[in-house]
């Protein structure tokens, strides 16, 4: 599974016109999976997102502010989203969702996000950006490069 659960939020926020026991009980079931969170990340997924984060956060540093600069910022924030959601147990989501599932975990961290990509946009500083990723890799061992093959 992705950890995006469309699915399951639809049928539990759904507004029911004709209400039967079978109903009650599909939304009673997507109300149970939302709760119980997406499967944890194997380890392998885990070192590969870093090995991904990493390769970004280095071309990202490499690079002038230029468009090439906006496009990796897009890419490292998503990603650090993606890996800071699932290694906590929690829904991912796409586009604005993304956002309130980061907030849903941790509003501190979610407003972090947004400060590191308007840091970046407003005054081309990569430095909140920067941090906020290792901040978030470091629990599982921070950046990873050397040593890590894709195979």
């Amino acid at each position: 599974m992705r950890g995006i659960p469309s699915l399951p939020r639809m049928a539990s926020e759904a507004i029911v016109l004709k209400a039967s026991p079978a109903v009650d009980e599909m939304q009673a079931q997507a109300r149970r999976v939302l709760a119980a969170g997406p499967l944890p990340w194997s380890d392998q997924i885990i070192q590969h997102h870093r090995y991904m984060i990493t390769n970004l956060i280095d071309d990202f540093l490499d690079k002038e502010e230029d468009g090439e600069a906006y496009f990796l910022a897009n890419s490292i924030v998503h990603d650090l989203a993606v890996f800071t959601l699932r290694t906590s147990k929690h829904w991912i989501g796409s586009g604005k969702w993304m956002f309130r599932e980061l907030h849903d975990l941790d509003p501190e961290l979610a407003s972090r996000f947004e400060h590191s990509l308007t840091a970046f946009y407003q005054l081309h500083d990569k430095r909140a950006m920067v941090q906020l990723a290792d901040e978030c890799l470091k629990p599982f061992g921070g950046r990873l490069f050397e040593g890590y093959y894709l195979g």
